[in-house]
């Protein structure tokens, strides 16, 4: 078999109309990403983002990002600017936050359509693989999640879609362009991830299956490569040169982290095709397949193989190993299964197993999902953002996170208030409250004791309640004490009567 679909398999031909193929998309898009997406608590990271793309409106820092007051270069500003303009149209949506994440999964998913399409020169097959990439664990996980990992994986995608054009067919500078600029723009969004992650497996793959003739293609592949380095590291050149001192300890301390933090052994990533989800077991019988039968292989096949391997072996050279790091290793897998199901169209059972899998996955999206808010006891808990109007309705309101032996300040608090918060020491507290002029709400320790605070005169405490932001279940192993503050509003001088 060629691993293209033939047009007069049965079903195929619908699979081939174009308003079918658009459908198909938007609705698994659809029920993938943005279904019932603001149901999950937010993760650190996601905090991170949106406290960061706060400030960008409240304080104006666009350029200069920072995160509590505090400089924040970890990560470049792109999804950042993004997050900053949909809280200025919408709001306080977390929902609309993660529809723009979804957005992103939609094009990654309409990348890998186009590629598979253009490996294959069969349409059909492109749309199986989107379908299963749209199915995917950890894509779903990333789509539904206003961070920067989606929008590098789905604009590096993009520019590996324009770079094999323009290596693989007829010259066109159009295309090297456009690889060049979806690179800077990749590199924008989370640095030199998506480099590693899917650019570098993704060439070596091409490069294994067929050297492309580099006639008259060499200045425009330079050209590509200008673009994607000035597009890409502008925004570092300006921070390092505005703030070396805070750009170059923040340096220091990422490095640090890829070194010494969440270290792993090389092995750890041996499980990788567990984060396909319900494709997993599809996808070990594939690559075990695509190895034995390597020489009798197609092109799709053999670049979809080489890719993953590359993508696992390169990804695990680095110390710092976590499972969302996976997620681009979902592209060259979906192509691999759905250049399998291409081959054995023809077998009712496959066509079945493809058609049976995606609705069940659509069904489980649209009533399944809600009753995971149930489940995780979301319901049973009042989240300090109850307390943001409080909070906004005076500008001249501060907030002070006491900080206790056993008890670590969250960024998740500041998200939570979407206001700075101070820090203090339990032990400097009294001499906090005497030196304030304004109403300070204080986040205290589930446990603290309020008798320990001592006023001064005509100073006054009014007990706001406590409040529980975990994710997690008591019983989980994975709950936070620090995530219980009992919120209590200080009040430097009460009017006497």
């Amino acid at each position: 078999m060629t691993g293209e679909i033939s047009d007069s398999t049965t079903g195929t031909s619908l699979l081939n109309r174009k308003w079918v193929k658009v459908f198909l998309l938007v609705f698994f898009a659809f029920s993938t990403f943005f279904v019932h997406n603001s149901i999950l608590h937010p993760d650190i990271m996601e905090v991170r983002n949106l406290v960061t793309a706060h400030e960008m409106l409240t304080d104006g820092n666009w350029i200069v990002t920072t995160m509590n007051g505090e400089y924040r270069f970890e990560k470049p500003p792109l999804p950042t600017w993004v997050a900053a303009g949909v809280e200025g149209v919408f709001g306080d949506s977390l929902a609309m936050q993660r529809a723009a994440a979804g957005m992103m999964g939609l094009l990654l998913a309409y990348f890998l359509y186009v590629f598979v399409r253009r490996i294959t020169e069969q349409k059909s097959t492109g749309i199986v693989a989107a379908l299963m990439l749209l199915t995917c664990y950890n894509v779903v996980l990333q789509g539904r999640t206003a961070t920067w990992d989606i929008y590098c994986h789905a604009f590096m995608l993009g520019g590996v879609y324009f770079l094999y054009k323009a290596l693989y067919s007829p010259m066109r500078v159009s295309n090297f362009l456009f690889a060049g600029v979806l690179m800077g723009l990749s590199f924008m969004s989370k640095g030199p991830v998506a480099i590693t992650a899917m650019l570098l497996p993704a060439v070596i793959a091409l490069l294994v299956w067929r050297l492309p003739d580099m006639r008259g293609r060499w200045l425009a592949l330079v050209g590509m490569i200008v673009i994607a380095v000035v597009l890409g590291v502008w925004w570092y050149a300006y921070i390092y040169l505005s703030v070396s001192d805070a750009a170059t300890e923040i340096v220091q301390k990422e490095t640090t982290s890829w070194v010494g933090h969440n270290v792993r052994p090389w092995w750890y990533y041996w499980r990788f095709f567990l984060e396909s989800g319900i494709w997993a077991p599809l996808l070990v019988y594939v690559i075990v397949r695509a190895i034995m039968g390597w020489k009798s292989e197609n092109a799709a096949t053999r670049i979809g193989l080489v890719w993953t391997l590359a993508g696992v072996l390169i990804l695990s050279l680095f110390p710092e190993k976590k499972m969302r790091y996976l997620m681009p290793l979902m592209v060259p897998c979906c192509l691999l299964m759905a250049s399998w199901v291409a081959s054995h169209w023809q077998a009712r059972t496959v066509r079945r197993l493809v058609g049976v899998v995606c609705c069940l996955f659509v069904l489980f999206e649209c009533f399944g999902f809600p009753s995971l808010k149930h489940i995780l006891g979301y319901d049973e808990r009042e989240s300090l953002s109850e307390l943001r109007t409080l909070v906004a309705q005076d500008s001249s309101y501060k907030v002070c996170y006491v900080n206790q032996e056993g008890h670590i300040f969250r960024i998740d608090m500041v998200y939570h208030l979407m206001h700075k918060i101070e820090t203090c020491p339990s032990e400097e507290l009294d001499s906090y409250l005497s030196q304030s002029e304004n109403p300070v709400l204080l986040l205290l320790p589930h446990d603290f004791d309020l008798a320990d605070i001592s006023l001064p005169e005509g100073a006054a405490l009014s007990d706001e309640g406590t409040y529980d932001d975990n994710s997690h279940p008591l019983t989980d192993k994975h709950y936070n004490t620090s995530l219980v503050n009992r919120a209590v509003m200080f009040t430097p001088s009460v009017a006497k009567p």
